[in-house]
């Protein structure tokens, strides 16, 4: 592993911001295009409130960003404080280099052992046959689709709502 991980920090969001830009990585997310690196700063500044949990993880080599991803909470409602949600992006140059399943890896871990997170959840879009693999590779299970779900480059486009669960209760 020629790289390292850390938690994101305010300073980091110009990368952040050409990251989630990159005309292979954005169409991939449910963010919108264009984000200021001002949007990127707010955003990493409100997950280092150590009480919520949240965690934006960054992998690195020297200054060069490879890919983030984070785990969030879903609610304040105190009935779904085991639920946790992830999302990811990995630089295209980045990309069958271990960076995601480091950062997946990681995340997962962090969820389950430090937040006592019993449900982690996602969405993907149903074509990105890479990140269904990484996803499924990490214990994650299609539970449904989405149809019509988000707009993508002008075309409503179908997700998969994906999650991991831990310590589950058998299925009735």
């Amino acid at each position: 592993m020629d790289f390292t991980l850390r938690r994101a920090t305010a300073d980091d969001a110009s990368a952040m911001a050409d990251l989630m830009a990159h005309p292979e990585v954005q169409p991939q997310l449910l963010q919108l295009p264009h984000a200021a690196p001002a949007h990127w700063r707010q955003r990493l500044g409100e997950v280092q409130d150590p009480q919520n949990g949240d965690l934006q993880l960054l992998a690195v080599r020297g200054s060069e960003l490879l890919g983030s991803a984070g785990v969030h909470k879903v609610s304040a409602r105190q009935r779904l404080a085991h639920v946790r949600t992830f999302g990811m992006a990995v630089h295209p140059n980045a990309r069958r280099q271990g960076v995601g399943n480091a950062l997946l890896g990681t995340l997962v871990d962090y969820a389950q052992q430090w937040l006592g997170c019993r449900r982690l959840e996602l969405t993907v879009f149903c074509d990105n046959t890479p990140a269904l693999t990484l996803y499924e590779r990490h214990g994650f299970e299609i539970e449904g689709r989405l149809r019509a779900y988000a707009l993508r480059q002008g075309r409503l486009q179908d997700v998969f709502v994906m999650s991991r669960l831990f310590d589950a209760p058998a299925r009735a």
